[in-house]
């Protein structure tokens, strides 16, 4: 059964940006390296959640107005590279896989997908239909995180805006 539009996107999308924002936090602060390892994965899989979700027809799209163009103006070669890169290294083992470093999902990669997302994310919930506001709209800053990849609460705003419709 599919979910309900508040459950989506009151639960489902607060859920992946909370986790985004979480994992990315923690990349490079974890000394065991199989932790270390799941918190970047983890990080690139809801990454790449919101990424498809906000690019989809049936996602972003389906709940905004009109108005609401996904990723407009945000370089789509180098947003092609970033979900190129998450579906090679974190989605799929396939033949795009690499040893190399380098072609890995690096903290410039990962800086980037973040306020990428980031700013969508707000941009979205700018953009949403009156009839699926949310109760709580979250909008954080596209200001870069601190150098130990922390948001601070001056970065966070929350907003109090009308409750879904039941149905």
């Amino acid at each position: 059964m599919a979910p309900s539009v508040s459950e989506l996107l009151h639960h489902h999308l607060k859920y992946e940006m909370d986790m985004l924002n979480a994992t990315y936090s923690r990349i490079g602060k974890v000394s065991d390296p199989v932790i270390a390892n799941a918190v970047i994965e983890s990080f690139g899989l809801h990454a790449r959640a919101l990424m498809e979700f906000f690019e989809k027809k049936r996602g972003a799209r389906f709940y905004a107005s009109d108005s609401y163009k996904p990723f407009d103006g945000s370089g789509k070669s180098r947003r092609e590279i970033l979900v190129k890169k998450l579906n090679n290294q974190i989605a799929h083992l396939l033949d795009g896989r690499t040893a190399k470093l380098a072609e890995k999902i690096g903290p410039d990669d990962q800086r980037d997908l973040h306020a990428l997302i980031t700013a969508e994310y707000a941009k979205f919930m700018g953009c949403l239909k009156p009839e699926y506001a949310m109760p709580e709209k979250i909008s954080v800053s596209a200001v870069a995180p601190s150098a130990t990849n922390e948001f601070t609460a001056s970065q966070i705003t929350f907003v109090n805006t009308t409750p879904f419709p039941q149905k």
